[in-house]
């Protein structure tokens, strides 16, 4: 399994000999990539003071409809026209189309769920954003924090799943309890506080590091000799 959440679950499947061996795991795999030019100065146009990211599909465990009060809270309660930019596939159109709803009853004008995009237009959103954040109830592991993070953006997520397995440090996570008034304070002070976003910043790039400098292949090698013919 890729993470002790997912091991736990198969445990309880009635599996036995659970490994966790996080395989595969590419936190920068984005960084090579060159920036769409077109892309970055529609992002700037749309957001001159900034946007959070999020990057999930349209799913309602993925909670988005907290992001979308969290930045309200942000730009009511701190005056700070920040945008929002929701990456990710509409997997459930009739939860995409509440999301717009509950967006414009909040007047939370300045938003962009863009559905789907390559890995290029996806990592021209993560260096222009001024913070990402997950709200998400649960994760079996979660590649985007740690993408997020390998660009040198804060990362604000949700502690549920295997989501503090997976950043550890590397992030301000909040509570399982949280909910958008704490989303709201956590996301604002990684705009207003420079220690700490210089703090979460660092953290999250040695972080990143050690992910990346964390070889599997041998363990699954002998995972895979050991395995009885």
């Amino acid at each position: 399994a890729d993470s002790t959440v997912n091991a736990d679950d198969l445990a309880q499947y009635g599996y036995t000999d659970v490994e966790v061996l996080p395989a595969g795991i590419r936190p920068d795999r984005l960084l090579c990539l060159p920036t769409d030019l077109r892309l970055s100065e529609e992002l700037h146009d749309r957001f001159p003071a900034g946007y959070v990211v999020v990057v999930a599909q349209m799913l309602p465990h993925k909670r988005i409809e907290r992001v979308i009060e969290a930045v309200h809270l942000v730009r009511a309660v701190h005056e700070i026209d920040l945008g929002l930019v929701v990456v990710g596939s509409k997997r459930l159109p009739e939860y995409a189309s509440a999301l717009e709803r509950h967006a414009n009853w909040l007047h939370v004008d300045r938003r962009w769920f863009t559905g789907a995009l390559t890995n290029q237009q996806l990592a021209t959103v993560m260096r222009q954003a001024s913070t990402f954040v997950s709200a998400s109830e649960h994760e079996g592991l979660s590649l985007p924090p740690l993408e997020a993070m390998a660009t040198g953006l804060p990362a604000v997520v949700h502690g549920a799943g295997a989501v503090p397995e997976t950043v550890q440090d590397g992030a301000l996570v909040l509570p399982e309890h949280a909910g958008s008034m704490l989303f709201a304070e956590a996301i604002a002070a990684t705009l207003l506080d420079p220690t700490l976003r210089a703090l979460l910043i660092l953290r999250g790039l040695e972080h990143v590091a050690n992910v990346r400098n964390r070889s599997s292949a041998d363990r699954l090698v002998q995972l895979i000799e050991g395995i009885e013919r």
